[in-house]
């Protein structure tokens, strides 16, 4: 998503030659790395103290200032311009801005006796703040993954010509063409399809991301016939780790081009 929409902005730069779409390019950018500065800052204020679990969490947002700090790099290296010009700030900005929050969210999520956290109350604002955020960035995901998944469908279908258009019935030339499409080879018509597997794996485990997101990630335990819900350190560790993954991807997605130089990677 950050890619498609730094390449969109530039695309439209590089069309109007308008300073509009410059300005707003360096203006999302520094106001995402601004935003991840102050993030990190009150974390290593509020969220490091001297207890004997909370080194976690000085380890946490080290780590994540060192990678954010080595996808800026990389997002304007020499080399990465070369094979990517359209890689930049903006994208690397906006992966810094995410994994900084999944990174607070992280240690937010923390169990309370672990006195490393301010408050771990699920009807607290704080809680009240991530839980909202949760469930938006995970809308978010779902409606980016399922328009991307239905264009690169409709861009398979179009570049192999299998879609079909409006035919006359009456023409028997078109209705000998539409019955060779229908029996294609299973190969070939899977090329206008997209990865079932893939697509609803994908939204099962987002359906269920989503449902612990809901229950802020509550353990339920029996006692005396009554089931409570406690809080675990199971969410801390989902959330650094879709940091890290989210920071790894993305450098992938730089080196990559470097790395594979058989490969065509740019998108015209």
């Amino acid at each position: 998503m950050a890619h498609s929409w730094s390449e969109s902005w530039i695309m439209n730069y590089e069309k109007s030659e308008s300073k509009f779409w410059a300005f707003a390019l360096m203006a999302v950018s520094v106001l995402f790395y601004l935003l991840s500065i102050t993030g990190t800052v009150l974390m290593y204020v509020y969220y490091t103290k001297e207890s004997p679990g909370c080194w976690v969490n000085s380890m946490f947002i080290t780590l994540n200032l060192a990678f954010c700090f080595i996808i800026t790099c990389l997002s304007v290296h020499p080399k990465v311009q070369e094979k990517n010009p359209k890689s930049g700030l903006l994208q690397s900005a906006t992966v810094t801005i995410y994994s900084t929050y999944l990174v607070y969210s992280s240690i937010v999520s923390e169990p309370r006796d672990m006195n490393c956290t301010q408050s771990t109350d699920p009807n607290s604002p704080v809680s009240i703040i991530m839980l909202i955020l949760g469930v938006l960035f995970t809308f978010i995901a779902i409606i980016y993954s399922a328009i991307s998944t239905a264009t690169t469908s409709n861009q398979v279908g179009e570049t192999t010509g299998l879609i079909k258009e409006e035919k006359d019935p009456k023409d028997e030339e078109n209705d000998k063409e539409e019955k060779d499409i229908e029996t294609a080879s299973p190969a070939v018509q899977e090329k206008v399809s997209y990865n079932y597997c893939f697509f609803h794996v994908t939204f099962a485990l987002a359906v269920m991301y989503l449902c612990m997101v809901l229950t802020n990630w509550m353990l339920v335990s029996e006692g005396n016939n009554i089931f409570n819900t406690v809080p675990s350190i199971s969410p801390s560790w989902v959330k650094i780790t879709s940091s890290w993954i989210t920071l790894i991807l993305y450098i992938w997605t730089l080196i990559a081009p470097l790395l594979l130089k058989n490969r065509v990677f740019n998108r015209e």
